[in-house]
C-alpha cells in the first residue's frame, strides 16, 4: 500500500473526531508521532484483554472490532480504534482485526503522552472530546 505524504497524513488527522479542535501545529505533532503500517486480512492489530500501547487511525481498508468474539463495529478511513490506550494503557476492551488489506496510522502512547504533558491546552481539548463521546454513548444506550 502507498504511504501517505506528510500533507495527506495531516489532512486525514484533521477529519478525525478524536482530534477535533486541535490546531494545525498540534495535529502536525500527532502526525509526526504516527507511523503508517499495513496489515493483511485477518491480522490482529490488538487483542482483547492485552495491554494497549497505541491507537490506530484507519487510512484504507477496514478494521473489525470484536468484543467477546462478537462483531460490534466496522471502522473505515478516518475512524480511530484503541484511543483509550493513549490515555491509560489499560488492557484493550476488544479485538481489532484487519478486514481485507488495511493500512493504519499507529499513534504510540509514549509519544502521545509526551505531547499531552507538554501542552495543557491540548490535554483539555482531548478531555472535552472524550467527554462528548462518552455523553453520546450514554444517550445512545439510555436515551
Amino acid at each position: 500500500m502507498t504511504s501517505l505524504r506528510k500533507d495527506a497524513k495531516l489532512a486525514l488527522l484533521e477529519g478525525v473526531q478524536l482530534f477535533a479542535g486541535f490546531s494545525k501545529k498540534e495535529l502536525a505533532a500527532v502526525a509526526k508521532a504516527a507511523d503508517q503500517l499495513d496489515y493483511s486480512d485477518g491480522v490482529y492489530l490488538g487483542r482483547q484483554d492485552a495491554a494497549g500501547h497505541e491507537a490506530f487511525v484507519v487510512v484504507s481498508g477496514q478494521v473489525t472490532v470484536r468484543r467477546n468474539g462478537r462483531k460490534v463495529a466496522s471502522l473505515r478511513r478516518g475512524d480511530v480504534a484503541g484511543e483509550m490506550a493513549l490515555i491509560d494503557g489499560q488492557p484493550r476492551s476488544a479485538d481489532l482485526v484487519a478486514d481485507g488489506d488495511t493500512s493504519v496510522l499507529v499513534i504510540p502512547r509514549r509519544e502521545f503522552s509526551g505531547l499531552l504533558e507538554n501542552n495543557a491546552q491540548l490535554s483539555n481539548k482531548l478531555l472535552r472530546t472524550l467527554a462528548d463521546r462518552l455523553r453520546e454513548a450514554d444517550r445512545s444506550l439510555y436515551g
